[in-house]
C-alpha cells in the first residue's frame, strides 16, 4: 500500500517537473523571437580612417563650382558702361527726350575721348545737332528716390561702332602724356545746396571754376550726377570732405586726380568760407580758403590746386608733337 502511494507521488513529481522545463523553454522561445523584432540592427562600424575616406570620395563626386570672383568697376561690361547712360527727366514728351539725347551724347563722347573739350569741335557739335542717330535703343525707369517720391529716369544705349567712328573722325588733335584730368566734385553750402554737375548752365559758378582751373593749367570735368551719383554722394559727403565716399564714387570716371570743394556764403556780413581736398597718388591735401566774393575764392583755391597738379601736356596735331 505504502509502496503504490510513493509510486505514484513520484510520477505527479516527475510529471510538474516537466510541464516546468516545457514553460520555462516555450518562455526562453518567445523571449528570443521578441528579441528579433523589436531589437535595432547591428551595424559594424569602419575605423575612422575609412569613414574619413568614404567622406573625401563623397565630395569628389559633387560638382565643383568655382567661387565668384571680385568684380573690377571699371572694367567689367565696358562696353556698356561705356556707351549706356541715365538721365532725370521732367516727363516721357519728345521734347525733353531730344534734349537728353543731346546732353547724354554730349556725356559719352566727353567720357570715351578723356577730352572735356570735345564738345566744341565743329563735327561734335554737328553731331550734336542730330544726337538721335546715334542712339541705339532707350527706355523710361521709375525709381523711388525717397519713400515717397518716384523719379522718372530715361536710359539711353549709344550705338558703340557709332560713336567709335566719330571719335576716330574727330581726332586729328591726340594727347600724349596729357594733363591729368581732374575731377572736381563741387557744392555750395547755401539754402536749397546742390552738387554742381557737367551741365550747371545756370549756376555761373560752374563757369568760374572751369574757367579758373584752365587759367591755372588744369583740365577739369564735373561729374554727369545721374542717378549712379546721385546715390552715391550727397552734399553733406562733400561739404564732410568724405574721402573714402567721394574716391568710390569716382572710379567710374577713371580719372587720377580727384578734387573736393565746398564754399559757404557769409553768414551775416563778411567773406566767403570754403574747404578743399586734393586726392592724388592715395595721398590727401587739405586747403582752405576765404574771400570776399565766391569767384575770388575759387581763384585762390584753383591756384593752389593747380601747384600741386602735373600739368605739362605734348599734343599730337596731323602727326606732329608740340608742346604747350
Amino acid at each position: 500500500m505504502q509502496a503504490g502511494l510513493r509510486a505514484e507521488s513520484s510520477k505527479k513529481v516527475k510529471i510538474n517537473m516537466q510541464s516546468k522545463i516545457k514553460n520555462s523553454l516555450l518562455i526562453c522561445i518567445i523571449g528570443v523571437l521578441i528579441t528579433n523584432v523589436f531589437a535595432e540592427p547591428v551595424t559594424v562600424k569602419q575605423p575612422v580612417s575609412n569613414q574619413l575616406v568614404g567622406q573625401v570620395d563623397n565630395l569628389k563626386a559633387l560638382p565643383v563650382t568655382e567661387p565668384a570672383k571680385p568684380q573690377n568697376l571699371l572694367s567689367q561690361a565696358q562696353p556698356e558702361q561705356s556707351y549706356m547712360i541715365e538721365l532725370p527727366v521732367s516727363d516721357d514728351g519728345n521734347v525733353q527726350r531730344q534734349q537728353s539725347f543731346v546732353k547724354a551724347l554730349g556725356l559719352i563722347l566727353t567720357k570715351n575721348s578723356n577730352n572735356p573739350e570735345i564738345v566744341s569741335l565743329p563735327e561734335i557739335k554737328t553731331a550734336l545737332s542730330n544726337s538721335g542717330r546715334y542712339v541705339q535703343r532707350f527706355n523710361y525707369i521709375n525709381r523711388s528716390i525717397t519713400a515717397d517720391k518716384q523719379d522718372l529716369f530715361l536710359q539711353i544705349n549709344f550705338d558703340p561702332k557709332a560713336i567709335t567712328q566719330l571719335l576716330q573722325r574727330t581726332s586729328k588733335v591726340v594727347w600724349v602724356n596729357s594733363k591729368p584730368i581732374t575731377l572736381v566734385w563741387f557744392a555750395k553750402d547755401v539754402s536749397g545746396s546742390k552738387i554742381l554737375d557737367n551741365e550747371s548752365s545756370s549756376d555761373e559758378t560752374a563757369d568760374i571754376l572751369k574757367k579758373k582751373a584752365r587759367e591755372f593749367g588744369m583740365t577739369t570735368i564735373l561729374p554727369t550726377f545721374d542717378l549712379q551719383d546721385m546715390n552715391s554722394v550727397k552734399v553733406n559727403d562733400i561739404c564732410s570732405l568724405n574721402a573714402e565716399k567721394i574716391k568710390l564714387a569716382s572710379r567710374r570716371y577713371g580719372t587720377s586726380v580727384i578734387v573736393v570743394g565746398c564754399v559757404k556764403p557769409p553768414i551775416l556780413k563778411g567773406d566767403w568760407s570754403s574747404k578743399w581736398l586734393l586726392l592724388r597718388d592715395n595721398k590727401k591735401e587739405i586747403f582752405n580758403f576765404t574771400a570776399a566774393g565766391i569767384e575770388d575764392v575759387v581763384t585762390k583755391a584753383m591756384q593752389a590746386i593747380a601747384a600741386n597738379v602735373a600739368n605739362t601736356a605734348t599734343p599730337v596735331i596731323d602727326g606732329q608733337a608740340t608742346k604747350v
